[in-house]
């Protein structure tokens, strides 16, 4: 909620501030007292900027990041909030912390303005998947397993073997799914032409400064 306390006078004009800060997974937020860092929960996160999109209480929405990504899916689940935000007519202000890149990226680009720090690092357009193979390490601890699996790809992420030219292919197709995705939502967000973003894009991070002078952040 964002109302008020009776006892305290309402402004003339009010602004949510949502903080995204940490690493972005599905689901909820991590408030768990002995984790090592604050986790962005997609749907806590989500909830609250629609929260405050149909809040008539509320004027203009600041959403503060400092996140270096994480989850494709979550990600995409806190943008499509941030993009109905911006159709309720309220201003939807970003602004960047130390770290906004992939994901972190991606939550804001559907802002109506972002501000970044000089050195805020930024950007990070693209996508990677990676799974640990212990398969060398099995042999030598003469541990054995047995992978029982349903469907072609159903052991892709198991951690006894690398992937397969199969799995590989399947795994190529679907990053590339995303990164056309990533980009064509950039280009949206910064009303900048998909190849424009696709040559500034590529994985690369760029510092706030530089960010502000190639149309990533305002």
């Amino acid at each position: 909620s964002f109302g008020l306390p009776e006892d305290v006078d309402r402004a003339d004009r009010s602004i949510a501030v949502i903080h995204a800060i940490g690493p972005i997974q599905r689901g909820e937020s991590d408030d768990n007292p002995f984790a090592t860092q604050a986790v962005i929960g997609s749907d806590t996160l989500a909830s609250a900027i629609r929260s405050a999109a149909e809040d008539e209480n509320i004027d203009a929405i600041l959403m503060r990041i400092d996140s270096p990504g994480g989850s494709y899916v979550a990600s995409d689940t806190v943008w499509r909030e941030v993009v109905k935000a911006t159709e309720a007519e309220k201003p939807f202000i970003v602004s960047m912390g130390n770290t906004a890149a992939s994901g972190g990226y991606y939550i804001a680009m559907a802002a109506d303005t972002i501000f970044a720090q000089p050195g805020t690092v930024t950007g990070s357009i693209g996508v990677i998947v990676n799974k640990i193979v212990l398969e060398e390490a099995f042999e030598k601890l003469d541990i054995n397993w047995t992978t029982l699996t349903y469907g072609d790809n159903g052991a892709m992420f198991t951690a006894t073997r690398d992937f397969n030219d199969a799995e590989m292919l399947r795994m190529n197709r679907t990053l590339d799914a995303i990164y056309n995705d990533f980009t064509s939502k950039a280009a949206l967000g910064r009303d900048m032409p998909v190849d424009e973003i696709r040559r500034i894009a590529r994985g690369r991070v760029w510092s706030g400064e530089d960010a502000k002078r190639i149309g990533l952040v305002d």
